[in-house]
């Protein structure tokens, strides 16, 4: 029941569309995103890492973000994304946690490592994408093996790592369709906010339908880069914290959006005030989902979906 499942059967079913893009430019198909995916989770095998060994991703929102949670999984291993803006102790205190036996990062300086870093911008990482695959089909795992552990914000302590399972992710994934779906592969999920967190967690149910997954050049969120997207790409949605919703509809950037592009917003991660949410429904329709829950559940634990 490995969760990188979802991409070998989206790539059978979508192999030509676009599976990740860096702005309006598409970067792979569903089919080159699966191949990369199975390289690098080859050239982990090769490493020799026990199945369910973890591996740290510290990066900033970014295409290659996608292979390498599917390249970890597709080994049989277990990613602990790790939001990019975290002090470096918080940072070390995390590696050492959950004993992480490799590291992906973009971030340099000021690091506390473990033994194995690989830098996405290095010619080792470009060697890991060349290895060949002996297969196209991921690891088998067992669907209470860990797939992510999920870091919580360390709000009354140090943070915790919830450990969530393949089955746990495989049933996320048919919740989210099942309630707030639907998804098919004309839409687009965007990614502002960080991948390491919700935002990750419910690119999973995009990537199963063959949605587009849109990283914004900025790698973070831009009002007029936002609105630039949804105009690009109809069928567009994506998480935000309610500071960004309010950031959004206050920007004179929303003369310029075709509001009818935009699906939904997902927000949640802290109250949003009432005239907030007020001006946005005004300014984009009911268009909004509140979502409330926490990373152990995973993600979402109710909602209140636009009609409400």
């Amino acid at each position: 029941m490995n969760i990188a499942m979802v991409l070998a059967n989206a790539a059978k079913a979508f192999a030509d569309r676009p599976a990740v893009c860096l702005g309006s430019a598409t970067i792979h198909s569903y089919a080159q995103l699966l191949q990369r995916s199975a390289a690098l989770g080859q050239a982990l095998r090769n490493k020799g890492f026990a199945p369910g060994s973890r591996v740290g991703v510290f990066l900033s929102n970014r295409p290659e973000y996608f292979e390498i949670l599917f390249g970890a999984w597709f080994a049989g291993l277990a990613v602990a994304p790790i939001n990019a803006k975290l002090h470096p102790k918080e940072l070390a205190y995390i590696l050492d946690n959950c004993a992480a036996s490799v590291l992906f990062t973009d971030i340099e300086g000021g690091l506390s490592q473990p033994g194995n870093v690989v830098d996405v911008d290095g010619e080792a990482y470009r060697a890991m994408l060349a290895t060949v695959p002996s297969d196209l089909r991921p690891a088998p795992a067992a669907p209470g093996d860990n797939a992510w552990l999920f870091y919580t914000s360390g709000t009354t302590g140090y943070p915790k790592g919830a450990m969530l399972t393949h089955r746990n992710l495989y049933n996320m994934t048919m919740s989210f369709l099942a309630d707030i779906g639907p998804v098919d592969e004309t839409d687009a999920s965007l990614y502002p906010a960080p991948l390491s967190h919700g935002a990750g967690l419910l690119a999973l149910a995009h990537l199963v339908r063959g949605a587009a997954n849109v990283v914004p050049e900025s790698g973070g969120f831009e009002p007029g880069e936002i609105v630039d997207l949804i105009n690009r790409y109809p069928g567009s949605s994506f998480f935000a914290a309610p500071t960004m919703v309010n950031r959004l509809v206050t920007s004179p950037s929303m003369a310029d959006l075709t509001v009818e592009n935009l699906d939904h917003i997902f927000y949640g991660g802290a109250p949003m005030y009432v005239e907030d949410l007020k001006r946005a429904l005004v300014a984009l329709g009911p268009r909004l989902w509140q979502a409330y829950g926490q990373g152990e559940s995973p993600c979402t634990i109710t909602y209140l979906p636009p009609h409400m």
